[in-house]
């Protein structure tokens, strides 16, 4: 396990190539924190890697709204 207690943040990770990046390191025994804008798409990846690779894996969001 190349990855093993290292902390990983992905950001874009609900989909697409962060997914895949996010489930890659956490098969590689990462602990995986995903960011998204999209909490619950974020949650859902989260936990469909977390249950396919045992590693402990979470979401996380935050909205930022600049001008008017």
């Amino acid at each position: 396990m190349l990855l093993k207690n290292k902390i990983a943040i992905i950001t874009g990770a609900a989909q697409g190539i962060g997914f895949a990046i996010a489930k890659m390191y956490a098969q590689q025994g990462a602990t995986v924190v995903i960011g998204d804008i999209n909490i619950d798409s974020a949650q859902v990846s989260a936990e469909k890697i977390a249950g396919e690779t045992g590693r402990e894996v979470s979401a996380r969001s935050e909205e930022r709204r600049v001008g008017k």
